[in-house]
């Protein structure tokens, strides 16, 4: 499995004012048209919940600059106060967008499968596309080493 390639990305969701960020290596395109992408997120999260009732997710795509952003959001943070010192502005579907991140996808979820015992799969059709920095170079992840590409 280390041979197959995987990037870092921030996973973001609010609802009712609480939001969440984690970081996460599985992101997929799912289809073109219409345009959906799946995130597998690790289980047992406060975000479960607030994707579940929000039905919509963001996917932050992230830059060889981001590396503080990696280490930040390793584990789950769950506060405005952590948000905010990062910075974000608030995506359509009410999901978190980080202005640090290259591009950020905000996604209504269509699809939610329990893949057992560990993760979560959410499908999500991309509603919106932010790009806030489309000459950065993103993060892919191969073994151990993280890698750049234009």
């Amino acid at each position: 499995m280390r041979r197959i390639p995987s990037g870092l990305y921030i996973v973001t969701s609010a609802f009712e004012g609480v939001h969440a960020a984690v970081l996460v290596n599985w992101v997929q395109q799912v289809s073109a048209e219409p345009p959906r992408l799946s995130v597998a997120v690790p289980r047992g999260l406060r975000m479960t919940p607030l994707i579940r009732d929000s039905r919509a997710f963001a996917v932050c795509l992230l830059c060889s600059e981001n590396r503080y952003l990696t280490r930040r959001f390793r584990t789950e943070l769950f506060s405005d106060e952590d948000l905010d010192s990062v910075g974000f502005e608030t995506a359509v579907t009410g999901s978190p967008l980080l202005s640090r991140a290259v591009a950020c996808f905000d996604c209504e979820l269509v699809r939610h499968l329990d893949l057992e015992p560990e993760t979560d799969l959410y499908v999500g059709e991309i509603k919106a596309v932010h790009r806030n920095r489309p000459d950065a170079q993103t993060l892919v992840v191969l073994g151990e080493d993280t890698h750049e590409i234009s």
